[in-house]
C-alpha cells in the first residue's frame, strides 16, 4: 500500500499537463469513490503505568511511541460552489503503538550475588475504530485539492501487552522471581474512550483516468492531530498521517435537451361562440287571477283589533319542576311596572310568554279573587304515577307569584294529579309532553280572560307576482338564477339547472325580508351560466312600492276598513265541538261584529295524527263555528296541518294551532 501511494504522489508530481488537457467543462459535478491509506501513527505520552497497577513502583514514565496502521472506506463529495466541495467520508482505521521506557533495578545472579541493572518497560496497543470524517475541499490549481475537516469514530476493537525486560546485563541476570521478564499483563485497553475524535487536514491531486474525465485516480496525504486522549486515565494521546490513494467516480452530465420547434401549424379559423341571450319581465296577478303589465306593489295600513286567546297551561321538561327559561320571569320591581297594555304588537307566543305575569297582575287587580293550580305529568315513562312531580310544578308556579307578585299563598290552592282530566294521546311522544303542565283556574274567569290589542296592520297587493324569462341558449342552460332586491335585502330567490321555467310565481306577502315599512322599489335581474361556460344577465327590471297609510288616506278623506281579528282556541284533543270556555269565546265575538261586516272562518290544526284526518277535524271546526257565530258555512274553511301557524316542537305551539280564526272587515269613515 505503502510504495502504491508513493507511486502514485510520483505521477501527480511529474503528469501536471494531464490534468489540464481534460478541463471539467461543465462545471463541477459530484464525486463518489473508496480509498486506501497507510497509517503512521505517533503517540505522545505521559505517564508511568496504565490504570489497574497501582501496586508496581514505577518511576520511569513513557513520553511517546509510534506506530503503523491501515484505513479504508467510501466517500462522497458535492460541489457547493465552483471551488468547494462538501466531502463525507465514512472510515474503518486500525492504528498500531509501541511505547517504551527503562528503569533501574537489582537483579540477582546465581542465586547470591545482586548488582544493578536495566529493565525495559514495553507497552504494545493496537485498536481499530470506524467513524464518519466531514471535510470541506478548496479546489487549487492543476486538480490538487486542499482538505480540512475532523473525524469522529468509536471503538469497535482493542488490545495491549506490557511486560518488564531485563536488558543490561544482556547475558545473566534476573528478577526476585528467578525469570528476565516480569509484570507481564494483555487484555483490553483500561480506560480506553470509547470515542475518539481528531482534526484532520489533507492534500489530494485528481487525475483522469479516462477520456471522458469521469474516473479519477486520487493520490492523497491527510495529517490528523488528536483531540480526545486515548485512555481516559492517562496523559496519552496519538496523532497520526495517512497515505494513500482513492478511486473516484464523477457521472457523466445528462446530455443537454435540443429543443426542436416543431413548423407553426396554421391558425384555425376563429370559433363562433354558441348564442346565449336573456331577458325578464314582470306582470301583477289579481286575486281573481288576472294579469296586469304595470307592477306596483301596494302596502296598506288599516286599524285592527286582536283578540289573543290566554292559554292558561304551563308547560315543564321532562322530569323537571323548573319552570322553563321560555316563560318570562319578572323582578319584584319589574313585576310594579309591568302593564299588560304594553304587548301591543307583541306575537302570539310572546304574548303567551307573560301567562304568568298576566294572571299575577290580574290577581292584584282583583284582591278577592283565588286560583288552583292543578300540576299534571307526561304518563310515560318515568313520570307515569309520579304525583310527587306534578305537586313540584304547581308549586313551583306558586312559588313565583308569591315571590315575584306577591301573592298571598291561602289565595293560591295546589292540587296534583297524574295526567289532564283532558290529557293528549300518551302512545305519541309529542302529545304525551301536553300532559307536562300546570293548568291554571279561577272561579273569577277575568283572570284568564283573552288578551285585547289595538293593531295597525298592513296588507300587500297584488298577492301574487309573475315574472316571465326569456333564455335562448344553444349550449343549453347549465344553471339559472333569479334574484329580487329590496335596497340590500334579498327578499326572493329562485334558482336551478337545465331549463329555465316559462314563468315564476313570488307572493311579496310571504316574503319575510320584504319591507313593508319602505317604500324601496324592488329590482329584480336574471343570471344564466350555459353548458359552454359562458354567463349572462339580463337588464334589471323594476318594481315600485306605494305606502298607503291611515294618515294619508285620512287627510285623502278616503273610505277605509277595519280589519279585527279573533281566535279560538283549548279545543279539545281530537275535537271539534266548542267547550264552555271557546263557546263564552264566540259569544264575545259575535257581539262586536258590526252589521254588514264581512267575516270569513280558516280553522287550523297541529301536525300530531294523519294529514288526512287533521284536515276532516279542521272543517268540522271551521264549521261549529260558523254555527255559534252565526254565519254562512260556506264562509268557513279548514286548512288542517297545511299551515304552520306556530312552533309545533313546543306543547304551546301545538295547541296555538288547534285554532279558529275569524276574521272581521268592516267599512269605517
Amino acid at each position: 500500500m505503502a510504495a502504491l501511494a508513493i507511486s502514485a504522489l510520483s505521477l501527480a508530481v511529474s503528469a501536471p499537463h494531464a490534468a489540464a488537457q481534460l478541463p471539467d467543462t461543465v462545471g463541477p459535478r459530484p464525486r463518489f469513490g473508496i480509498f486506501g491509506d497507510f497509517v503512521r501513527s505517533v503517540h505522545s505520552a505521559d505517564f508511568n503505568r496504565l490504570a489497574g497497577r497501582t501496586d508496581l513502583p514505577y518511576t520511569s514514565r513513557f513520553d511517546g511511541g509510534a506506530g503503523g496502521g491501515t484505513a479504508f472506506g467510501a466517500l462522497v463529495e458535492l460541489p457547493l460552489s465552483e471551488t468547494i466541495w462538501l466531502v463525507l467520508r465514512g472510515s474503518v482505521q486500525s492504528d498500531n503503538a509501541e511505547m517504551r521506557t527503562s528503569e533501574e533495578t537489582t537483579v540477582i545472579v546465581a542465586d547470591t550475588t545482586t548488582f544493578r541493572a536495566v529493565f525495559e518497560r514495553r507497552i504494545d496497543a493496537s485498536m481499530t475504530t470506524a467513524g464518519i470524517e466531514p471535510m470541506l475541499g478548496l479546489s487549487l490549481p492543476l486538480g490538487f485539492v486542499a482538505s480540512i475537516g475532523a473525524r469522529a469514530a468509536f471503538v469497535i476493537s482493542d488490545e495491549f501487552e506490557q511486560d518488564d525486560r531485563i536488558v543490561e546485563p544482556s547475558d545473566r541476570g534476573a528478577f526476585e522471581d528467578g525469570r528476565r521478564i516480569r509484570n507481564e499483563a494483555s487484555g483490553s485497553i483500561p480506560g480506553l474512550a470509547s470515542m475518539q475524535a481528531s482534526a484532520l487536514v489533507g492534500i489530494a491531486r485528481e487525475l483522469p483516468i479516462n477520456a471522458a474525465a469521469t474516473w479519477f485516480l486520487v493520490p492523497e496525504l491527510i495529517a490528523s492531530y488528536g483531540l480526545t486522549p486515548v485512555s481516559d486515565s492517562v496523559d496519552w494521546s496519538a496523532h497520526g498521517l495517512r497515505l494513500g490513494i482513492a478511486l473516484k467516480h464523477a457521472p457523466p452530465p445528462a446530455p443537454p435537451v435540443i429543443a426542436v420547434i416543431p413548423e407553426p401549424e396554421p391558425e384555425p379559423p376563429p370559433v363562433v361562440p354558441p348564442v346565449l341571450m336573456a331577458s325578464v319581465s314582470a306582470t301583477s296577478v289579481d286575486a281573481d287571477g288576472s294579469e296586469r303589465p304595470d307592477v306596483t306593489i301596494r302596502v296598506e295600513e288599516f286599524i285592527s283589533t286582536q283578540m289573543r286567546p290566554l292559554l292558561n297551561y304551563v308547560f315543564f321538561d321532562e322530569g323537571s319542576a323548573a319552570i322553563p327559561s321560555r316563560y318570562r320571569s319578572l323582578t319584584p320591581a319589574d313585576a310594579e311596572s309591568f302593564d299588560v297594555g304594553r304587548l301591543y304588537g307583541s306575537g302570539t307566543l310572546e304574548t303567551y310568554y307573560d301567562i304568568l305575569n298576566i294572571v299575577g297582575r290580574r290577581l292584584r287587580q282583583s284582591p278577592r279573587a283565588s286560583i288552583t293550580l292543578t300540576g299534571t305529568n307526561a304518563g310515560t315513562g318515568a313520570e307515569k304515577g309520579n304525583t310527587a312531580l306534578s305537586e313540584s310544578r304547581a308549586e313551583a308556579v306558586r312559588a313565583y307569584l308569591t315571590s315575584a307578585w306577591g301573592i298571598e299563598p291561602e289565595r293560591i290552592k295546589v292540587r296534583a294529579r297524574n295526567l289532564p282530566e283532558v290529557a293528549s294521546d300518551t302512545a305519541q311522544a309529542e302529545a304525551a309532553a301536553e300532559n307536562r303542565r300546570v293548568e291554571i283556574s279561577s272561579s273569577d274567569a277575568g283572570l284568564l280572560d283573552a288578551v285585547f290589542t289595538d293593531d295597525t296592520v298592513r296588507t300587500v297587493s297584488p298577492p301574487l307576482v309573475r315574472f316571465r324569462p326569456n333564455v335562448r341558449a344553444e349550449a343549453g342552460v347549465g344553471t339559472w338564477a333569479l334574484t329580487a332586491h329590496q335596497g340590500d335585502a334579498v327578499v326572493a330567490t329562485f334558482n336551478g339547472t337545465g331549463t329555465v321555467p316559462g314563468t315564476i310565481e313570488w307572493k311579496p306577502a310571504e316574503s319575510r325580508a320584504f319591507s313593508t315599512k319602505s317604500t324601496a322599489p324592488i329590482t329584480y335581474m336574471l343570471q344564466v351560466r350555459d353548458e359552454a361556460g359562458q354567463q349572462t344577465q339580463a337588464e334589471p327590471g323594476r318594481l315600485a312600492v306605494e305606502q298607503v297609510t291611515l294618515r294619508r288616506k285620512r287627510e285623502e278623506g278616503a273610505t277605509d276598513r277595519r280589519t279585527d281579528r279573533y281566535g279560538l282556541i283549548l279545543f279539545d284533543y281530537d275535537r271539534s265541538d266548542l267547550n264552555p270556555a271557546n263557546e263564552k269565546l264566540a259569544a264575545l265575538i259575535r257581539s262586536r261584529i258590526p252589521a254588514g261586516a264581512s267575516v270569513s272562518i280558516t280553522a287550523f290544526t297541529d301536525r300530531i295524527g294523519e294529514a288526512e284526518h287533521n284536515q276532516l277535524l279542521s272543517e268540522a271546526r271551521a264549521r261549529s263555528t260558523a254555527r255559534a257565530l252565526g254565519v254562512d258555512p260556506a264562509r268557513a274553511t279548514g286548512v288542517g296541518e297545511t299551515r304552520e301557524l306556530f312552533d309545533n316542537n313546543l306543547p304551546e305551539g301545538r295547541f296555538y294551532s288547534r285554532t279558529v280564526e275569524i276574521l272581521v272587515e268592516s267599512a269605517v269613515r
